[in-house]
Formats: C-alpha cells, structure tokens, sequence
C-alpha cells in the first residue's frame, strides 16, 4: 500500500465490502445467478447468488485444491499439456502439432472430471432452479479452467458442455 500511495497519493486503497442486502440488491439488478467458487484442501465451496432467492452453498468436500493441481499440472494436465506444446512451439520442434493433438485429445478428460467432480451439483441446482443466465466467479488456478465447458455425458452417450445449457459470464 505505501509504494503505491508513494506513487500516486490520490489513490484510496481501502475499498469497503458490500453488505449482504448490497449483494443481493446488485444480483437482482443483474438479472443473473452469480457463483463464486472457492477451493481449500477440506473442499470446494460454491456460493450461489441468485434474483430474488434465498442464496445458498453447495460444497463437494472431495474436490480439494490438490485435486485441482493434479488436473492442471499432472501427466495429462491441461496446463502442463498445454506449456509442452506451447515450449516446442516456440522453439519450432517438429513434434509441436503432436503435442497439440495430445494436449486437445486430453480435454475431454480433464472438462469431464471438472464436471463430475466439481460442478455437477451446481449445474443441477442451478437448471433446478430455472437459473441459465450465470456468472462464475472464480480466483487463483480455478480462474485459468475453462469452467463453461465442464462436461459431461448425457443419456445417448454424446458430449455435452455446460456453455450449451447456460448462458455463462
């Protein structure tokens, strides 16, 4: 805070919370559902926001923050993929578009397992609710997933992802 009031010292650092009644009054105003994700190694928490209801958390105790970093940064992690293919690229190695493939084959794994163990049960309680307009609110590795396109397969066997049954922001 000091270096940077140092450096403009119009700047107000302190930003005050808003109340719960704060909260609710801008979700209703958005007309939208809002979700915010948070990760710990006891589980995940996801708090739901939505227009004139009541809020709610819905938790999956078994998605923890090290399950997290086994999805992006384990053997067929999608950011440990993705870096592979990005540092060939870079360096013009031939095997770059293989690894590309290998890193986009990998996807559906990686987006079902985010769904199965993570956001089934908010997509549930949200399409429960009638709530298809939704902003997901999430920091830190849960920020850099492609939460939109959790996936999952549905009673014919075909891939589905949540942006296709939710309008997500």
């Amino acid at each position: 805070r000091s270096q940077i009031q140092t450096q403009d010292p119009e700047y107000d650092f302190a930003a005050e919370a808003l109340s719960f009644d704060e909260m609710q009054t801008t979700v209703n105003g958005l007309g939208r559902a809002v979700v915010s994700f948070h990760l710990s190694e006891l589980g995940a928490a996801m708090f739901v926001l939505a227009p004139y209801r009541r809020p709610m958390c819905i938790r999956t105790p078994s998605f923890t923050e090290g399950r997290l970093r086994e999805l992006m940064f384990g053997d067929a992690g999608w950011l440990s993929g993705y870096e592979e293919y990005r540092r060939a690229a870079d360096a013009g190695q031939p095997d770059a578009e293989a690894l590309r493939a290998r890193w986009e084959a990998g996807m559906p794994t990686i987006l079902q397992a985010l769904h199965d163990e993570w956001l089934r049960p908010v997509r549930e309680e949200l399409m429960e609710r009638g709530e298809t307009r939704v902003v997901f609110v999430a920091g830190g590795l849960a920020g850099v997933l492609p939460l939109h396109a959790a996936a999952w397969r549905d009673e014919a066997g075909e891939l589905r992802y949540l942006i296709e049954e939710m309008e997500i922001s």
